[in-house]
């Protein structure tokens, strides 16, 4: 066998390089096929939950709202529930129609979270575009008043109340009109609690039908104070009055909103009619609740 010659071992020295590069250079090219670059998606972000309180929408604040749903072109299922300032992918980007609808901790459960039937939906042409935020003010209104009907609604504003006593016991109380802070208007209603005034109760000094077979019915109540407050329905079916106790609403200092979703109630007593129904209790406390906005609402029939 012959020698293999120095410039013969040299060329294939630079042949056994070449192939290592290439070979090299093939499997750093794969990995773009193994784990391509993403995508870049377009993106949502809400600022925070509002609603308007008046038709002209200058008193609006955040009146418990916790969130919003987010649809993509009416589609059945949401893309998420989101709160203040969440960012979040649209699936593609495409310019297409993002709908909002606000929501509420029901009856004051927070993970009870659910679409709040009253409030007008949102809509929004999303930019579609790659890489790109868009900020969508959730300033919720009312729908208007002609779909609307509310059997109850006492701001504390007029000279007479729309609320009167259950029931009239030794140690009972009394709600009044107060300019103490309100949380609407120039007036709320209040209620002073000591050791000889414990107790109250209270109902609407009118009765209403409500509608049944799972129609929406809701309250809406803010209230503050050193105490609990307890809200619920009184029904008269053919004469046989019971309380129908739907839901303690916790002591806060600070000015609270909640909304109570009478719907199941309401459909089991169907048959009769109703009244709203008040109950607060001092426990041996001394202090004072405040209440404000009470409003029951439902969809006309």
């Amino acid at each position: 066998m012959k020698p293999i010659s120095h410039s013969h071992s040299n060329a294939l020295k630079r042949q056994t390089f070449q192939l290592l590069t290439l070979f090299v250079l093939g499997i750093l090219g794969s990995c773009n096929w193994i784990n391509p670059p993403e995508d870049v998606p377009a993106f949502v972000m809400l600022q925070e939950p509002r609603v308007c309180l008046d038709s002209t929408c200058t008193d609006i604040r955040p009146h418990g709202l916790k969130a919003a749903w987010v649809y993509r072109e009416e589609l059945p299922v949401p893309l998420g529930v989101f709160g203040t300032y969440s960012r979040f992918p649209l699936p593609d980007a495409e310019q297409k129609e993002i709908v909002l609808r606000a929501g509420v901790f029901e009856n004051g459960i927070s993970n009870f979270i659910k679409e709040y039937p009253f409030l007008q939906q949102l809509r929004y042409q999303s930019s579609g575009v790659k890489g790109k935020t868009d900020t969508l003010k959730a300033d919720f209104r009312y729908l208007s008043d002609s779909l609307l009907s509310f059997p109850i609604s006492e701001n504390f504003e007029g000279q007479d109340l729309q609320l009167e006593p259950f029931s009239v016991v030794t140690d009972s109380t009394r709600i009044e009109r107060s300019i103490e802070s309100p949380y609407e208007g120039a007036y709320c209603g209040k209620i002073v609690l000591n050791s000889n005034r414990q107790l109250i109760q209270l109902q609407s000094t009118r009765e209403f039908t409500l509608p049944g077979n799972g129609a929406e019915v809701w309250l809406e109540i803010t209230t503050r104070g050193d105490v609990n407050v307890q809200a619920g329905l009184v029904s008269n079916q053919s004469g046989n009055v019971r309380v129908l106790n739907q839901n303690t609403i916790l002591k806060n200092p600070d000015w609270t909103q909640l909304y109570l979703n009478f719907t199941p109630l309401v459909s089991t007593y169907s048959n009769g009619t109703f009244r709203l129904w008040l109950k607060v209790e001092g426990e041996g406390k001394s202090g004072a609740v405040y209440i404000d906005r009470i409003r029951l609402i439902h969809f006309r029939q």
